[in-house]
């Protein structure tokens, strides 16, 4: 059985990050966990009850204590060694919002116009027909029998049929 108080949570903080990730101009992603986030190179950004918790992994302790004073429109719950949750509890301004951006390094959002996105999407259907990858995922090199590298090993000595198979 499914626990509606659990999916109306779950549904709020969807909604949460989809509204900070159109303030940040960026897409919003789930975790590991099957969680809304917003998903960065150096953090992340999960909704909770009342605001956002932001975790920044610094890699040093100079650079965690530059990334709070940077990031003061947030408030510092968690203040480790080189990393540390922040929350904030707003949406951030457009200048805070760049800031966000470029400290946790989340990609903006690509923008494309529909005649730009429909040539991407033609050029990428025939990149999937030529690749000898159906759209159900079967490889068609592994069902004409074809030898394939089974390991790393075979791959670099060339075992599985390479120039000196």
């Amino acid at each position: 059985m499914s626990d509606p108080n659990r999916e109306r949570i779950a549904t709020a903080a969807e909604g949460r990050i989809k509204a900070l990730a159109r303030a940040l101009d960026c897409k919003a992603a789930r975790d590991a966990c099957g969680d809304p986030a917003i998903i960065g190179k150096h953090g992340n950004v999960h909704a909770d009850s009342a605001g956002w918790s932001i975790y920044v992994d610094g890699k040093t302790a100079r650079r965690w204590g530059v990334i709070k004073r940077v990031l003061a429109f947030c408030r510092v719950t968690q203040d480790g060694d080189a990393d540390g949750c922040l929350w904030l509890d707003r949406l951030p301004t457009p200048t805070e919002a760049r800031t966000l951006r470029k400290v946790l390094r989340i990609p903006k959002r690509r923008t494309v116009s529909p005649e730009t996105a429909e040539r991407l999407r033609a050029f990428s259907a025939t990149r999937r027909a030529g690749s000898g990858v159906s759209a159900s995922g079967n490889d068609e090199r592994k069902a004409s029998g074809a030898k394939t590298a089974t390991t790393p090993k075979d791959a670099v000595s060339g075992a599985a049929g390479g120039r000196h198979g």
